[in-house]
């Protein structure tokens, strides 16, 4: 997870039809029922992880956010959805205030290093109910879970 497709020039690929990474899973699919609302609509977006209890934003993570930026950049009204998510190891309020501070950390650095105006993200911060891997139990499985998401927004 996480990982984006390129074309040729190693910009983020648009997702003309359901795709599949190597293994064969199958990426985010676009929205069909909203797509052509707006230009952009069908974009897949990466995801970012982040260490146990850290909510700073890791260099390995550049790169990803990157794509996130240079797809704003492209749609230049297109907003984006920022959704933090944690492991399970802490306490609910903990974790939804880590959840938060991850997205938050996330905006951030998109505005801060691309001059992605803030009011272009819609920021959602879930603490561990929303879990890629619920019965996680060794490190890489909560480290999935560790993320922020990032998808195109389709509210008003």
């Amino acid at each position: 997870t996480g990982k984006v497709l390129l074309d040729e020039n190693g910009n983020p690929r648009k997702l003309a039809t359901p795709d599949v990474d190597e293994k064969g899973v199958a990426l985010r699919k676009p929205n069909r029922q909203t797509a052509g609302q707006y230009s952009g609509q069908d974009w897949w977006l990466p995801m970012i992880f982040f260490d146990l209890d850290k909510d700073f934003i890791k260099s390995e993570m550049y790169a990803p956010l990157h794509q996130v930026s240079t797809v704003m950049k492209m749609y230049p009204t297109m907003k984006v959805l920022v959704s933090g998510h944690t492991d399970v190891r802490a306490s609910d309020s903990y974790n939804v205030d880590l959840s938060r501070r991850r997205s938050q950390n996330a905006i951030n650095h998109l505005n801060r290093k691309y001059g992605i105006d803030p009011s272009r993200f819609v920021m959602d911060y879930q603490g561990e109910k929303n879990n890629l891997i619920n019965s996680a139990n060794t490190e890489p499985k909560h480290y999935m879970n560790r993320r922020v998401e990032f998808s195109v927004y389709k509210g008003n």
